[in-house]
Formats: structure tokens, C-alpha cells, sequence
């Protein structure tokens, strides 16, 4: 990580600090999470009440984010922030140790904020899009999420995911009232999904014979 800028300093409560931030090859594990080759760019402002990162790039092999971080009063903090084309199927290996046969790219917008004093201020906002990719599964969808730590609440705007003969729409509050419609002319879509929660292969209860549809 390299860090190189310049520095006014008129007292301990009274510089600022302008710097450019580079990093590369870094590594992150969190439990089953793992990310490597890591690449990270920003520009950087500092001064007694506020830290900024501008300009921020973080590069995976699982795609790219964009955007901004700020710290206030070293207390408040905000992300403004927007993945651009996340591959869905490598984000998914980097989380499981199993194979992941669904292929779409994540992009769109997300913002959270919160006070590091008060772990239940946390406020989320997503705007995302999947769009399909070949060499899977393909997936698309639109998903529309609002997490709002005071009130414990998690809102999802209309959303859905959709498969190569299945599409599911949703939308309303979680642990309220969520409605759901799920329309699918092959069940063999879910077979991948399924498989992520064993081992061994798992075979679908329920079959569709020609024609059929569940809806």
C-alpha cells in the first residue's frame, strides 16, 4: 500500500492532509469469504474533522467498485458507491466452496450510512441490475432494496430475478408483508441453487412433465 501527498500542520487539532492511495495484491478472507489480487486507488482527504476518500477504484477478479467513503467526526460515516459489472458466479465461488452454475453481472448503485457509535443506525440503499452471461445458468433481474437500521425495517422495491424459463417477482417488507409470484415452465432452472446446499447432487422432488407450468 503507497500513500503519497502533502501535509499543513498548525497544531494537533488543525492540519489537513491531501494524498494520493495505491494499493495492489491484497488479500481479504472473512470466514468462507475470499478475495485476492485486490487493486486500490483513491485520492485522499484528511484534515481535524473529516476523512475522505474520493476517486475510489476497487478492482477484484470478481469486477469493480466506484465511488466515494467519508468519515465525520471520526463518529458519522457514508459510501456512495456503484459496482460495475460484479460477475455474479465468481462472487458466489468466493463465498462457497462449491461450483456455482448461475452467470450474470451485477452493476448499480448503493449508499450506506451510519454512526459507529450506534451500531443500529445503520441505513442501506441498492439499485441493482443482473444482466445474463454465458458459460451457466444465465440470470437477469432488476433488485430494488432499502435497509432502515432504526426502524428494523427491510423494504424491497419491485424487484425480480428471472431464469431461462422461470421468472420471480417480489417486492413489500420483510417480517411484514412481502408479496410474491413465482411463474416457471422448467424446475430444472432451481437445480443449481439446490445443489449449493449439499455436497453431493441433489435431485428435484417435483418434475414438470411437457407443457406443465407452475405458477
Amino acid at each position: 500500500l503507497e500513500v503519497g501527498g502533502q501535509g499543513k500542520l498548525n497544531g494537533l487539532s488543525d492540519y489537513r492532509v491531501t494524498a494520493a492511495l495505491a494499493g495492489r495484491n491484497i488479500a481479504f478472507r472473512d470466514g468462507k469469504v475470499r478475495l485476492s489480487n485486490i487493486q486500490v486507488s483513491s485520492k485522499l482527504l484528511a484534515d481535524s474533522r473529516s476523512i475522505e476518500l474520493n476517486a475510489l477504484t476497487i478492482r477484484t477478479g470478481q469486477g469493480q467498485v466506484n465511488g466515494s467513503v467519508a468519515l465525520e467526526d471520526l463518529t458519522r460515516y457514508r459510501a456512495k458507491l456503484n459496482l460495475g459489472r460484479v460477475d455474479l458466479r465468481r462472487l458466489l465461488d468466493s463465498a462457497t466452496s462449491r461450483e456455482v452454475a448461475y452467470a450474470g453481472m451485477i452493476s448499480g448503485p448503493f449508499e450506506v450510512t451510519g454512526n459507529l457509535k450506534n451500531s443500529s443506525s445503520l441505513t442501506a440503499v441498492a439499485r441493482l441490475n443482473i444482466t445474463p452471461q454465458s458459460g451457466g445458468v444465465p440470470v437477469s433481474g432488476n433488485i430494488n432494496v432499502d435497509y432502515d437500521g432504526p426502524k428494523d425495517t427491510v423494504n424491497l422495491g419491485r424487484s425480480f430475478v428471472a431464469l431461462p424459463s422461470s421468472r420471480l417477482d417480489f417486492s413489500g417488507a420483510l417480517g411484514s408483508q412481502l408479496d410474491v409470484h413465482l411463474v416457471s415452465r422448467n424446475l430444472q432452472d432451481f437445480q443449481p441453487a439446490l445443489d449449493l446446499t449439499s455436497n453431493s447432487p441433489v435431485m428435484l422432488p417435483v418434475q414438470l412433465e411437457q407443457g406443465g407450468i407452475v405458477q
